[in-house]
C-alpha cells in the first residue's frame, strides 16, 4: 500500500479557518463508496462526539500531523454550521456515503480475501493527486494498542492489512450502502466463498445479500452452505422470496432447499451469531463406526 494516513491519528485534531480561527477538532469524515477507490468527501468538525460544521473535504487547503486548515473565513462557513445538539446519526448522508469513525473504524468487517469476520482497528488512507482516498483498513491488535496509548508494544506486531475492495462492512450504514454500489465485493466472489461469508455473518445482513444477488445465485450458494445455515437463511426470508430462490434451482438443488426450509426447527438449538473477531462455519459430524 502507498504512504498511509491513519484515521485514528487524524480525529480530534484541531481544524482552523483560513483567518486563523479554530472551529474545533476534526470529529469524522465521510467518503463516497460507488468509487473503486472512495475519496474523502466531508468533514464533521466540533467538540467530543458533536458537529457544529459539516464542510466539503474541498474546502481543506492544507493538513499536517498538528492540525487542518480551511480555505474559508468563519463568516463564509455559515451555511455549513449544523443546528446546536447534532450528533453524527442525524447527519444527513448521502446515498452513497459513510461515516469512516462512525461506520467503519471499530466496526466489524468481513475480509473477503480471508473470508473471516473481523474488527477495524484503524482505517487507511493515502494521497491520491491532493485528496485522500480511502485505501485499506488495519485488523491487527498492534493498531488497537497504538490508539490505547501503547505505541511500543503496538509497534512490534506486524499490521494485518486489508485492501479497501476486499471489504464488506458489516456495519448496518456501510453493509446497506455496499450493497447498493456495484463496487460490492461480495459480487465476485465464487458460491463456496459466498457460504462461507453467509456463515459468518448475523441473520437479518446474510439474507439482505441474498436478496441483493438475487434467486439464481442465492440458490447456488445456499446449496454450498453448511445445513444450519442453508435452513435459518431460508427461513429469514419472506415466503415469496424463498419460493423464488426454489424455483431458480436446478431440480435436484430446488428439492433440497425446499425440504430445508420446511424442515421442523430443533427444540432448543439456537443458531446465533457471535460478535467475535471469527466465527468458524459448523462442521458436518462424522459417522460413528459402530
Amino acid at each position: 500500500m502507498p504512504d498511509r494516513v491513519h484515521l485514528s491519528r487524524m480525529k480530534k485534531l484541531l481544524v482552523v479557518a483560513a483567518d486563523g480561527q479554530p472551529l474545533g477538532r476534526l470529529v469524522d469524515v465521510s467518503a463516497v463508496l460507488s468509487a473503486e477507490t472512495p475519496r474523502l468527501h466531508r468533514l464533521a468538525i466540533g467538540v467530543g462526539h458533536r458537529p457544529k460544521y459539516v464542510v466539503p473535504w474541498s474546502l481543506v487547503s492544507s493538513r499536517d500531523d498538528l492540525g487542518i486548515q480551511l480555505a474559508a473565513e468563519v463568516a463564509e462557513l455559515e451555511e455549513h454550521r449544523v443546528d446546536r445538539g447534532t450528533g453524527l446519526g442525524d447527519i444527513a448522508l448521502g446515498a452513497e456515503e459513510v461515516l469512516l469513525g462512525r461506520d467503519v473504524l471499530d466496526s466489524q468487517v468481513v475480509d473477503l480475501s480471508g473470508r473471516r469476520l473481523s474488527r477495524v482497528a484503524d482505517v487507511l488512507l493515502a494521497d491520491d493527486g491532493g485528496a485522500l482516498a480511502v485505501v485499506g483498513v488495519d485488523l491487527g491488535l498492534g493498531a488497537l494498542l497504538r490508539r490505547l496509548g501503547f505505541a511500543r508494544l503496538g509497534d512490534r506486531m506486524e499490521p494485518v492489512l486489508v485492501a479497501w475492495n476486499d471489504l464488506h462492512l458489516a456495519s448496518p450504514r456501510g453493509h446497506s450502502v455496499q450493497l447498493a454500489t456495484s463496487t460490492d465485493g461480495m459480487r465476485r466472489l465464487d458460491p463456496d466463498a459466498l457460504a462461507e461469508v453467509l456463515a459468518r455473518l448475523a441473520t437479518e445482513p446474510a439474507a439482505e445479500i441474498l436478496r441483493t444477488i438475487g434467486p439464481a445465485r442465492s440458490a447456488i450458494a445456499l446449496d454450498a452452505s453448511h445445513d444450519i445455515h442453508r435452513r435459518r437463511l431460508l427461513r429469514a426470508l419472506r415466503p415469496e422470496e424463498a419460493h423464488r430462490v426454489i424455483e431458480a434451482a436446478p431440480p435436484a438443488v430446488g428439492r433440497a432447499l425446499e425440504e430445508a426450509r420446511d424442515e421442523p426447527t430443533l427444540r432448543g438449538r439456537r443458531f446465533l451469531r457471535t460478535a467475535g473477531w471469527r466465527i468458524h462455519r459448523p462442521h458436518t459430524p462424522r459417522a460413528s463406526s459402530d
